[in-house]
């Protein structure tokens, strides 16, 4: 559910901005597996990861574009506990 509602606003931002190129943060719980004694913390871990995600063409299948955003919510797990400040190094600008 939660990919069908993240291509869904990706069909929005694109549709809104002319661009099938969108960007957008999505809050992860930030109590992964990096996070020393996360399970002694009291209160939200909450981090915000960037979802890049490039709607190629008019032709692209609903399928396919939910595929893709399943494919990135998976390889971005890893950084859900990721600093500010080391975010620049792992991003594709």
């Amino acid at each position: 559910m939660a990919t069908l509602a993240k291509v869904a606003w990706v069909h929005i931002l694109s549709q809104t901005a002319g661009h099938q190129d969108v960007t957008f943060t999505q809050t992860v719980n930030g109590r992964g597996h990096s996070l020393k004694d996360a399970d002694r913390i009291l209160g939200p871990c909450l981090n915000y990861i960037p979802v890049r995600v490039q709607v190629q063409s008019s032709t692209l299948r609903v399928r396919d574009l939910l595929e893709k955003a399943q494919n990135q919510h998976t390889q971005s797990l890893r950084y859900e506990s990721i600093e500010c400040s080391d975010l620049g190094q792992h991003s594709t600008c």
